[in-house]
């Protein structure tokens, strides 16, 4: 009788050692990558989209983790089965390792997502608003608008480069949490939470300079227009397609009159039938053929145009204005300026200039346009950063932008 072989000790082929390891090594190399963008991310001013998305990553890799783990398990019970003569085929044993492998990465994505929104879901309204406070107050500490006792200052006064190491960066990523629930800072972050969405706006636009260039790109835009409007290069399209349509309309109830179409006018009868067309004010040439509509077209094109380079005024985005302005003076129209007002976020109040002086490092740039803009994005977004909590519940208006906010404090620390 032959021993029983010993199945305690389970030696893998080379080739599968060889591909776990190198599977083991692409892992880890992507996991260490993942590790160190997440400590970029929350030791910079992300965005509750760059979050999720870094969340659904380190997902994907917790994932592939326990697939690696059940891949070499599966190969274990593989190589068990050949020792005691229960050897599967290759097909069977490439299927069920397979499905294996994914059963498992599958559950680990739906299971960690489960626990995150779990854990999102059963938090309370006082979580969720003061995570999202924390979250300020911790922009605040990365652009340097505010400062934490017991972290060494940099020379010009900031912790910039404290917060730039990897344990800053790390102990960032844990704060907002840890601001969250002890609840003898949750004065701290509301008492300053007025100033940290004003910098927190700010540092999202890429502070003066950063508006200075949206505010450029905003004038360029209005400065092609204004170049098309002086040179008489308006849009006539609208016009044009308008009055050939009436033109036309116009010529073909003037031939049903007389019981024809454009197709089917006498070559004896055209003659009278081009009088009658210029006479409505269509200035088609003296052997124009009366089916000719694209010659037509062109005499009414032409003669829309001499109307229009005959006038004084000229209507702007639905509003008549003199022709040739200056810039300045064209900058400064309520037809122009209200657009700027709306699409830059500035109030209806300020006078926006085409042009702001350079030699003063943006200035008066910033006390004229920059800080009304703040002012007015502060206003309006204040009142919902301090609302009563029980808006933040189940239920109440800021229930979303309150699980966004403890999502974003839970995910980094989870990781």
């Amino acid at each position: 009788m032959n021993p029983s072989p010993d199945t305690s000790k389970v030696h893998l082929p080379r080739w599968q050692l060889v591909m776990i390891t190198a599977i083991t090594l692409v892992y880890l190399i992507c996991e260490l990558s993942f590790n160190a963008r997440l400590l970029d991310l929350v030791g910079s001013i992300a965005t509750t989209e760059q979050i999720h998305s870094m969340e659904r990553f380190g997902r994907a890799l917790t994932s592939i983790a326990v697939a690696l783990l059940v891949l070499q398990l599966a190969l274990s019970v593989l190589a068990r089965r050949l020792l005691v003569g229960k050897r599967l085929s290759p097909a069977g044993a490439i299927v069920a390792t397979g499905l294996l492998c994914l059963s498992a990465a599958t559950g680990t994505w739906y299971s960690v997502q489960t626990f995150i929104e779990t854990q999102v879901s059963r938090s309370s309204s006082t979580f969720r608003q003061t995570a999202l406070q924390a979250q300020l107050y911790q922009q605040g500490l990365i652009n340097g608008s505010q400062i934490l006792e017991g972290i060494p200052q940099d020379k010009n006064g900031d912790q910039t480069l404290s917060w730039r190491s990897p344990s800053g960066k790390a102990f960032l990523a844990m704060l907002p949490l840890l601001l969250s629930g002890v609840e003898r800072y949750h004065a701290l972050i509301r008492d300053g939470a007025e100033q940290n969405l004003r910098d927190s706006l700010s540092a999202r636009e890429g502070g003066v300079r950063g508006f200075y260039t949206a505010w450029l790109n905003a004038r360029q835009n209005i400065r092609r227009e204004y170049d098309a409007y002086y040179n008489d290069r308006l849009d006539l399209s609208d016009v044009i397609r308008k009055a050939r349509k009436e033109a036309w309309e116009r010529y073909e109830t003037a031939l049903a009159r007389h019981h024809m179409t454009p197709d089917s006018v006498p070559f004896y009868f055209a003659g009278r039938v081009r009088k009658l067309v210029q006479r409505q004010g269509v200035p088609v040439y003296n052997r124009w053929r009366p089916s000719d509509q694209a010659s037509f077209n062109a005499a009414v094109d032409n003669n829309v145009r001499q109307q229009y380079m005959s006038k004084r005024t000229v209507s702007f985005n639905g509003v008549t204005i003199p022709k040739r302005l200056g810039w300045e003076t064209f900058f400064e129209l309520k037809v122009v300026q209200d657009p700027l007002h709306k699409s830059m976020h500035i109030p209806a109040s300020i006078r926006i200039k085409a042009k702001y002086p350079l030699n003063d490092s943006l200035r008066t740039f910033a006390t004229e346009v920059q800080i009304p803009h703040l002012n007015l994005l502060v206003k309006e977004q204040l009142p919902q950063l301090l609302a009563p909590e029980q808006t933040y519940q189940n239920g109440g208006v800021n229930e979303e932008r309150g699980k966004n906010a403890a999502r974003a404090v839970l995910v980094p620390p989870s990781h």
